[in-house]
């Protein structure tokens, strides 16, 4: 290993420190207020920091030199919710505070040793009916078989695997349409394939006496920002004449919107099963009003930096057809999905049956017209909510290639 590699991965290592030590002395400084949500018995955390974006290039190239990090830290989303995105959620406890940083350290320390040594690859992938590919691929040995050498990280939601792969926690990021689709605007970072589709997994769940959506005006609606929520909440409220400003939209992490919507913290809530089904069985006399039916199509993408594709295409096109494998044995297996299913989100099976028996999935892989247009859909509302400062189109956000190398007959765009 050169000594320039070396002076480059302190600084970047210096760099990412004193990010933590400022985020450290905030929390310290000022106790924002802010929504903890737990899931069972932890409190989970969100980390939100200032934008860096230094050039990436990988470890195996000879001018290695350069920056480890794209987007140093980039919105690092350590699931969690938080109230405003300049402050940071905190947990409970000084200790809890020193876990989490300490954990987040590890994280990115730990995906630097994997890449310099060029050993494992590290991925990450929420958990939703909708992306089960990762997840099957590492329990059914798929990953293994092709060879790879895989660190799997799993995270509580799509969004904080994508926002960790944007941050160079690792080398493939599985999360749901939005937030691919949002990442892939913003970072070196492309959607390389479709995973799941539901036209149906979104609910917009609403408390007892709230019978139609037209009633939303003036009611307050719980959603995460920046996920598939966030649009099918504005889409309903377009399509009954309404606007933002008609509402009080309130951003609450996905996982927290149940006990919300149970406490009466918010009148209606958007989000995708398991959350919608959990929100249902703990608030009595709640009722979905719309699904995303005719809205907006639900869908699992995964992404692939880069720089990981530019520099090891061997390893993303196993990668690739792990996922593939993966998606047949679903295909063929729905029994062991469920199972599967059951068993990553640590719910019983019968409550999994239930979610999939509405979801009702559709596992194609394909790179089809059906995928072009709903990314364009995604990308049209970005635009239009102005994330993004120019109109983008799915072609410039899909890395075709891979799957043209890996398995051609799925590319029908």
């Amino acid at each position: 290993m050169g000594t320039n590699f070396l002076i480059a991965l302190g600084m970047e290592l210096a760099a990412g420190v004193k990010l933590l030590a400022a985020a450290t002395h905030e929390m310290y400084a000022s106790t924002p207020e802010v929504l903890r949500q737990p899931m069972g018995s932890i409190s989970y955390l969100n980390l939100t920091y200032a934008q860096a974006r230094p050039s990436v290039h990988s470890a195996r190239i000879k001018t290695e030199a350069r920056s480890r990090f794209a987007y140093a830290m980039n919105t690092i989303h350590i699931v969690g919710g938080i109230k405003n995105m300049k402050q940071l959620s905190i947990l409970k406890s000084t200790t809890s505070r020193w876990i989490v940083l300490g954990g987040l350290i590890s994280l990115m320390a730990g995906s630097w040793a994997s890449s310099a040594a060029a050993e494992k690859i590290t991925i990450l992938s929420g958990y939703d009916g909708k992306f089960m590919q990762g997840y099957i691929a590492d329990k059914e040995g798929f990953f293994k078989a092709e060879g790879l050498d895989i660190d799997i990280k799993y995270t509580v939601s799509g969004k904080a695997a994508v926002d960790g792969v944007v941050a160079g926690a690792g080398v493939m990021g599985i999360g749901a349409s939005l937030v691919a689709v949002t990442a892939a605007t913003r970072a070196p970072m492309y959607i390389v394939a479709p995973l799941g589709r539901s036209p149906r997994d979104m609910k917009l769940v609403a408390l007892k006496g709230i019978s139609n959506a037209a009633d939303l005006k003036g009611k307050r609606i719980g959603f995460q920002f920046g996920t598939s929520g966030h649009r099918h909440t504005l889409s309903i409220l377009e399509k009954h004449g309404m606007s933002a400003k008609d509402a009080t939209l309130m951003n609450i992490p996905a996982q927290g919107l149940p006990a919300a919507l149970s406490r009466g913290d918010i009148d209606a809530l958007s989000v995708w099963p398991p959350h919608s089904t959990k929100a249902l069985a703990a608030t009595p006399g709640s009722t979905v009003l719309e699904d995303g039916y005719g809205i907006l199509l639900g869908m699992g993408l995964a992404v692939m930096r880069k720089d990981f594709l530019d520099s090891d295409p061997a390893s993303a096109g196993k990668l690739l057809r792990a996922l593939l494998k993966a998606n047949d044995f679903m295909v063929k297996n729905p029994a062991r999905t469920i199972q599967h299913f059951a068993d990553q989100g640590k719910i019983s099976l019968e409550l999994a049956k239930e979610i999939f028996a509405d979801l009702q999935p559709n596992y194609n892989m394909s790179l089809d017209k059906e995928l072009m247009n709903e990314l364009n859909a995604s990308l049209d509302f970005l635009y239009d909510q102005k994330k993004i400062k120019k109109k983008v189109r799915a072609n410039e956000v899909v890395y075709d290639k891979l799957m043209r190398d890996t398995a051609p007959e799925r590319v029908t765009f």
